[in-house]
């Protein structure tokens, strides 16, 4: 007759479900890291999207005003039209009707400003954008007008045709000049649920 061992080892569902609970654990806790590696890595795409274009913008953007005054630059419709006959943007974006679209679907249009006192100006509308990229960007620091000409950032879909900053002696919370960045609470009450966000930034 076979003999049958009664004190074979097991796992108690106990125990199994204390696994279970680590790995769940786990799993979150992974998750949880992707999404913030994959949004960080988002933000400093856009950030360098946006300096970049700036930077581009502005080599041409003299050259643009002079060939406007002339005539020369009615051939194009905007001032994006002329950026991008010119290669003037980041090779991460590509050009479209409205601007130049970046491969995490944030809109860049850029358009040319004069002010009362007849000084030209163009700004970056950055449009598209979640809270937390609008937060973002607000918060950023963009230079000084003695820097790279960087005049001031508006947040918020009432900026204006202008973009807010130009020739706005009473700006609000959500209008930062001179190289300042928007406060924290402005930053915070402009920026909404949603991918509807804007922020506008003006260089000379």
């Amino acid at each position: 007759m076979k003999k049958i061992n009664t004190n074979q080892s097991g796992r108690s569902m106990i125990e199994m479900l204390g696994v279970l609970a680590v790995i769940g654990v786990l799993t979150v806790g992974g998750f949880s890291l992707v999404s913030k590696v994959t949004t960080a890595h988002k933000s400093n795409v856009t950030i360098d999207e946006i300096g970049t274009l700036a930077n581009k913008a502005r080599t041409v953007f003299h050259e643009y005003v002079l060939d406007k005054k002339e005539g020369d630059a009615l051939n194009f419709s905007t001032f994006n039209a002329y950026l991008a006959n010119a290669k003037a943007f980041p090779a991460s974006v590509e050009a479209n009707d409205d601007g130049f679209l970046s491969q995490n679907d944030i809109q860049y249009d850029l358009q040319h400003i004069t002010s009362s006192k007849d000084v030209d100006y163009f700004y970056i509308k950055i449009s598209q954008l979640d809270n937390e990229m609008c937060m973002t960007v607000s918060q950023s620091t963009w230079g000084s007008p003695s820097l790279n000409g960087y005049v001031g950032i508006c947040v918020g879909s009432d900026c204006g045709d202008k973009g807010g900053v130009v020739d706005n002696s009473n700006p609000g919370s959500n209008v930062a000049k001179g190289g300042a960045k928007i406060s924290l609470d402005g930053a915070t009450e402009s920026c909404t649920a949603g991918t509807n966000n804007v922020v506008y930034l003006t260089f000379r």
